[in-house]
This record gives C-alpha cells, sequence and structure tokens, in this order.
C-alpha cells in the first residue's frame, strides 16, 4: 500500500524527463540504492525505504546506459 502511495505522488509530480528535461514522460522509475546512506548521511526512518523518483522521455530510455546515468546525476545532485 505504501508502495502505491509513493508511486502516485510520483506520477502525479514526475512532469520532466530526468535526463533531458523534455517534458513528456513515458517512463517513471525508481532508484533505490543498495546502501540507504549512500548519497545523503543518515539512515531512513525505521520501516522507512530512501528513494529516487524520477521520469524518462522515450529517447532517454531507450538509452543502454539509463540507469547508470541516472544514478550518476542524482549522485552529482546529492553531493
Amino acid at each position: 500500500m505504501k508502495a502505491q502511495k509513493a508511486y502516485k505522488l510520483a506520477r502525479d509530480n514526475v512532469k520532466c524527463c530526468y535526463l533531458c528535461g523534455k517534458e513528456e514522460i513515458k517512463v517513471l522509475g525508481c532508484c533505490v540504492p543498495d546502501d540507504p546512506t549512500k548519497w545523503i548521511s543518515g539512515k531512513p526512518a525505521p520501516g522507512k525505504t530512501r528513494t529516487f523518483w524520477y521520469g524518462l522521455c522515450e529517447e532517454c530510455f531507450k538509452l543502454p546506459d539509463k540507469a547508470e546515468l541516472v544514478e550518476k546525476k542524482i549522485e552529482s545532485e546529492l553531493n
């Protein structure tokens, strides 16, 4: 149920492609870091999972290295 709420919130608020900025989202993605303290110090509250929601346009979704590009962008924005 919590995942559905998070998805709906992201779907309602993510308006642009995370990689190129195009205002045409075709795919909604969620990055869940293996280590929740990887980019932000401190652990999430007990029972919570740190997630980073993003949208991709059709062209960026077709990129073979899209996951790596998204992770690098998240990391650069949070450091």
